[in-house]
């Protein structure tokens, strides 16, 4: 960014008051209270297709004033609840604290961050599907996902991928799970999957077979269901490890029947992705598109006609 803008107070569209209304405390001393700052953010459309902009404080007069927005939008930022069809945002601060949110649940000082960046910030690269960083593995290690990128992961590197698997994990409310028996044979069971905190997480009863063989193997598969031969329905696949989740991270699963459930009834795990494929099929045409994503190689795309 170059030069000096004045910072969006986000009240009615097209509102745009001056650097006082916004940041009415560092406008009047004048001192960065944080240290320079680079704030990312990123718009994610349906289809995949990304906005992003960047703000280096340190080219900035008015660095002061977007620091103290920067600080006041990430410090209680909302829960994050996407919705199949509607774009999400990913802001990100000195590429270390980080939030994702749904558009609907863009709001004050968030809102207003979001804004200033995507209308005032310069246009930044697309990088590649970046691994996890720092943060991210703080986090992996909290809620306990084997260190592998999380559903959030796939969202940035692979947005079209998580939004179809969205649709059909949210649609059936069900999907399969294939585990390892204690004499490596496999196990297949239903689950009720369900996203919070930018984690996937399944439920299960705690003596149930499958959370057994969790415990003892964190490997596992998932397959989103398929409710009929000719649908034409999607195929979320997602294959990584697993380990249990703390409680804090899937308070805002409400819908699940293993939400309020003590650790003595249910166990919920958190799924680190290791590899996602959806397949798209177009039955009119004999066309399947094949989607996948890995933190490794990050996200391609091929289609070919069948069978």
């Amino acid at each position: 960014m170059r030069g000096s803008y004045p910072l969006p107070r986000v009240t009615q569209p097209g509102s745009l008051p001056d650097l006082d209304e916004v940041c009415p405390s560092t406008a009047r001393t004048g001192r960065a209270q944080n240290g320079l700052m680079r704030v990312v953010a990123t718009r994610i459309e349906q289809d995949g297709t990304m906005q992003r902009r960047v703000v280096d404080t340190a080219h900035c007069a008015d660095g002061p004033q977007w620091e103290d927005l920067a600080c006041r939008a990430l410090a209680a930022p909302p829960p994050y609840r996407p919705v199949p069809g509607s774009p999400i945002y990913h802001v990100s601060l000195d590429g270390d604290r980080q939030v994702l949110v749904a558009e609907q649940d863009l709001g004050g000082a968030l809102l207003d961050l979001v804004t200033a960046v995507l209308a005032m910030g310069e246009q930044a690269e697309h990088a590649p599907s970046p691994m996890p960083g720092a943060a991210d593995r703080r986090a992996a290690a909290v809620t306990g996902a084997g260190g592998l990128p999380g559903w959030r992961e796939l969202e940035l590197g692979a947005p079209v991928i998580a939004r179809l698997g969205l649709t059909r994990l949210s649609c059936p409310r069900v999907a399969l799970l294939g585990t390892l028996r204690r004499d490596a044979s496999p196990r297949i069971s239903p689950v009720e999957p369900a996203i919070a905190a930018g984690q996937l997480l399944i439920g299960a009863m705690a003596w149930s077979g499958k959370a057994a063989d969790l415990r003892r193997d964190p490997r596992y598969v998932l397959h989103s269901a398929v409710t009929d031969p000719d649908s034409g329905e999607g195929e979320l696949k997602l294959s990584g490890s697993a380990a249990e989740a703390r409680h804090h991270h899937h308070r805002g699963a409400t819908e699940a029947w293993w939400s309020a459930s003590p650790p003595d009834k249910a166990v919920v795990f958190c799924l680190g992705i290791e590899q996602a494929v959806f397949v798209e099929w177009d039955i009119g045409h004999a066309l399947m598109t094949v989607h996948r994503w890995s933190p490794r190689s990050g996200y391609t795309q091929a289609r070919r006609q069948y069978p």
